[in-house]
Protein backbone atom coordinates (compact mmCIF):
# COMPACT_ATOMS: atom_id res chain seq x y z
CA UNK A 1 0.00 0.00 0.00
CA UNK A 2 1.60 3.38 -1.01
CA UNK A 3 1.03 7.13 0.60
CA UNK A 4 -2.34 7.69 -0.93
CA UNK A 5 -4.34 5.92 1.84
CA UNK A 6 -2.49 8.32 4.45
CA UNK A 7 -2.81 11.26 2.01
CA UNK A 8 -6.43 10.67 1.95
CA UNK A 9 -6.67 11.12 5.55
CA UNK A 10 -4.55 13.61 5.37
CA UNK A 11 -6.78 15.63 3.64
CA UNK A 12 -10.19 14.74 5.10
CA UNK A 13 -8.64 15.06 9.03
CA UNK A 14 -8.79 19.27 8.76
CA UNK A 15 -12.06 18.85 6.52
CA UNK A 16 -14.23 17.19 8.59
CA UNK A 17 -12.87 19.34 12.13
CA UNK A 18 -13.31 22.64 9.91
CA UNK A 19 -16.89 21.57 8.91
CA UNK A 20 -18.40 20.07 12.56
CA UNK A 21 -16.92 23.32 13.98
CA UNK A 22 -18.73 25.43 11.57
CA UNK A 23 -21.71 23.30 11.97
CA UNK A 24 -21.84 24.28 15.68
CA UNK A 25 -20.93 27.97 15.55
CA UNK A 26 -24.47 27.67 13.25
CA UNK A 27 -26.37 26.04 15.46
CA UNK A 28 -25.09 26.77 19.03
CA UNK A 29 -27.60 29.52 20.17
CA UNK A 30 -25.65 30.87 23.38
CA UNK A 31 -21.80 30.43 22.01
CA UNK A 32 -20.01 34.13 21.39
CA UNK A 33 -16.40 34.14 20.01
CA UNK A 34 -15.64 36.94 22.40
CA UNK A 35 -16.40 34.42 25.32
CA UNK A 36 -16.51 30.82 24.74
CA UNK A 37 -13.75 28.73 23.49
CA UNK A 38 -14.59 25.80 21.18
CA UNK A 39 -14.59 23.47 23.82
CA UNK A 40 -17.83 24.88 25.02
CA UNK A 41 -19.43 23.19 22.17
CA UNK A 42 -18.51 20.06 23.48
CA UNK A 43 -20.89 20.35 26.84
CA UNK A 44 -23.56 22.67 24.71
CA UNK A 45 -27.05 21.98 25.86
CA UNK A 46 -28.09 21.39 21.99
CA UNK A 47 -27.27 17.44 21.65
CA UNK A 48 -26.39 17.88 18.14
CA UNK A 49 -23.65 20.34 18.56
CA UNK A 50 -22.60 18.26 21.43
CA UNK A 51 -22.22 15.20 19.12
CA UNK A 52 -21.06 17.05 16.31
CA UNK A 53 -18.20 18.75 18.40
CA UNK A 54 -17.03 15.47 19.65
CA UNK A 55 -18.05 13.74 17.15
CA UNK A 56 -15.39 15.48 14.75
CA UNK A 57 -12.44 15.45 17.22
CA UNK A 58 -12.64 12.08 17.47
CA UNK A 59 -13.05 11.03 13.60
CA UNK A 60 -10.39 13.84 13.21
CA UNK A 61 -8.43 12.51 15.65
CA UNK A 62 -8.00 9.31 14.47
CA UNK A 63 -7.28 10.37 10.46
CA UNK A 64 -4.59 12.66 11.67
CA UNK A 65 -2.97 9.64 13.40
CA UNK A 66 -3.24 7.95 10.29
CA UNK A 67 -1.72 10.01 8.68
CA UNK A 68 0.80 10.57 10.61
CA UNK A 69 1.43 7.10 10.49
CA UNK A 70 1.96 8.21 6.40
CA UNK A 71 4.50 10.72 7.13
CA UNK A 72 6.76 8.52 9.03
CA UNK A 73 6.44 5.53 6.69
CA UNK A 74 7.05 7.42 3.10
CA UNK A 75 9.21 10.77 4.39
CA UNK A 76 12.85 9.86 4.10
CA UNK A 77 13.90 12.83 6.70
CA UNK A 78 14.12 12.84 10.13
CA UNK A 79 12.33 15.67 10.67
CA UNK A 80 9.18 15.43 9.02
CA UNK A 81 9.08 11.68 10.42
CA UNK A 82 9.24 13.00 14.17
CA UNK A 83 6.56 15.36 12.55
CA UNK A 84 4.58 12.48 12.32
CA UNK A 85 5.25 11.37 15.11
CA UNK A 86 4.15 14.38 16.90
CA UNK A 87 0.92 14.31 14.55
CA UNK A 88 -0.02 11.15 15.54
CA UNK A 89 0.03 12.12 19.63
CA UNK A 90 -1.98 15.24 18.61
CA UNK A 91 -4.85 13.16 17.23
CA UNK A 92 -4.74 11.12 20.01
CA UNK A 93 -4.75 14.91 22.37
CA UNK A 94 -7.61 16.01 19.87
CA UNK A 95 -9.64 12.38 20.83
CA UNK A 96 -8.90 13.20 24.81
CA UNK A 97 -10.42 16.78 24.20
CA UNK A 98 -13.48 15.09 22.20
CA UNK A 99 -13.94 12.86 25.07
CA UNK A 100 -13.19 14.45 28.09
CA UNK A 101 -15.01 17.74 28.17
CA UNK A 102 -14.83 20.93 30.25
CA UNK A 103 -16.68 19.67 33.14
CA UNK A 104 -13.47 17.38 33.73
CA UNK A 105 -10.97 18.85 35.70
CA UNK A 106 -8.04 18.28 33.44
CA UNK A 107 -9.25 19.26 30.28
CA UNK A 108 -7.58 22.33 30.07
CA UNK A 109 -4.59 20.40 30.01
CA UNK A 110 -5.59 18.02 27.15
CA UNK A 111 -6.63 21.00 25.09
CA UNK A 112 -3.33 22.84 25.87
CA UNK A 113 -1.15 19.21 24.44
CA UNK A 114 -3.59 18.99 21.72
CA UNK A 115 -2.24 22.54 20.29
CA UNK A 116 0.46 22.85 21.68
CA UNK A 117 1.59 19.34 19.93
CA UNK A 118 0.22 20.21 16.66
CA UNK A 119 2.62 23.57 16.88
CA UNK A 120 5.36 21.73 17.75
CA UNK A 121 4.84 19.10 14.47
CA UNK A 122 4.84 22.27 12.37
CA UNK A 123 8.19 22.79 13.56
CA UNK A 124 9.39 20.23 12.96
CA UNK A 125 8.61 19.98 9.14
CA UNK A 126 9.15 23.56 8.87
CA UNK A 127 12.78 22.71 9.74
CA UNK A 128 12.93 20.27 6.65
CA UNK A 129 10.93 22.79 4.47
CA UNK A 130 14.22 25.31 5.34
CA UNK A 131 16.70 22.76 4.35
CA UNK A 132 14.43 21.98 1.12
CA UNK A 133 13.81 25.37 0.31
CA UNK A 134 10.00 24.72 -0.23
CA UNK A 135 7.69 28.10 -0.35
CA UNK A 136 5.53 26.42 2.25
CA UNK A 137 7.56 27.13 5.23
CA UNK A 138 6.74 30.54 4.90
CA UNK A 139 2.99 29.41 5.43
CA UNK A 140 4.18 26.76 8.30
CA UNK A 141 6.32 30.02 9.84
CA UNK A 142 3.35 32.01 9.58
CA UNK A 143 1.12 29.79 11.89
CA UNK A 144 3.87 30.00 14.34
CA UNK A 145 4.18 33.55 14.16
CA UNK A 146 0.56 33.53 14.48
CA UNK A 147 0.58 31.02 17.44
CA UNK A 148 3.12 33.32 19.26
CA UNK A 149 1.26 36.08 19.12
CA UNK A 150 -1.89 34.88 19.91
CA UNK A 151 0.14 33.21 23.13
CA UNK A 152 1.60 36.36 23.91
CA UNK A 153 -1.34 38.71 23.52
CA UNK A 154 -4.16 36.61 24.28
CA UNK A 155 -5.31 39.64 26.47
CA UNK A 156 -6.46 41.74 23.64
CA UNK A 157 -8.22 39.45 21.47
CA UNK A 158 -11.17 37.36 21.60
CA UNK A 159 -9.94 34.02 23.02
CA UNK A 160 -11.87 32.15 20.45
CA UNK A 161 -11.56 34.12 17.53
CA UNK A 162 -7.70 33.62 17.72
CA UNK A 163 -8.07 30.07 18.56
CA UNK A 164 -10.50 29.25 15.21
CA UNK A 165 -7.59 30.95 13.24
CA UNK A 166 -4.81 29.35 14.11
CA UNK A 167 -6.97 26.05 13.94
CA UNK A 168 -7.93 27.60 10.02
CA UNK A 169 -4.50 28.11 9.67
CA UNK A 170 -3.10 24.65 10.92
CA UNK A 171 -5.69 22.65 8.98
CA UNK A 172 -4.99 24.72 5.92
CA UNK A 173 -1.26 23.73 6.03
CA UNK A 174 -1.89 20.03 6.92
CA UNK A 175 -4.01 19.79 4.53
CA UNK A 176 -1.75 21.65 1.78
CA UNK A 177 1.34 19.08 3.20
CA UNK A 178 -0.93 15.84 2.36
CA UNK A 179 -1.48 17.31 -1.09
CA UNK A 180 2.49 15.92 -1.61
CA UNK A 181 1.60 12.65 -0.78
CA UNK A 182 -1.63 12.42 -2.90
CA UNK A 183 -0.29 12.65 -6.54
CA UNK A 184 3.52 13.77 -5.94
CA UNK A 185 4.69 14.37 -9.60
CA UNK A 186 1.90 16.48 -10.02
CA UNK A 187 3.96 19.56 -11.56
CA UNK A 188 0.73 21.98 -10.45
CA UNK A 189 0.41 20.48 -7.09
CA UNK A 190 4.59 20.57 -6.56
CA UNK A 191 4.11 24.39 -7.54
CA UNK A 192 1.33 24.90 -5.08
CA UNK A 193 3.49 23.64 -2.08
CA UNK A 194 7.10 24.40 -2.80
CA UNK A 195 8.43 21.34 -4.06
CA UNK A 196 9.57 22.76 -7.29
Amino acid sequence: MGPRPYAYAGLAAPVIMIVCVLFCVIFEDGWDYKVNSMCDFGVSSNPAVAIAFVGGCLVSGILFMVAGLGWILFEESKFVRIGGVVVMISGVALMCVGVFDKTYDFHPYVSIVYAMIFIIAIAFVCLQDIIDRHLILVFGFLILALYGAATLFSDFAPYALTQTLLMGYVFVWFFLKSLKYFDPQNPTLRKIIGLD
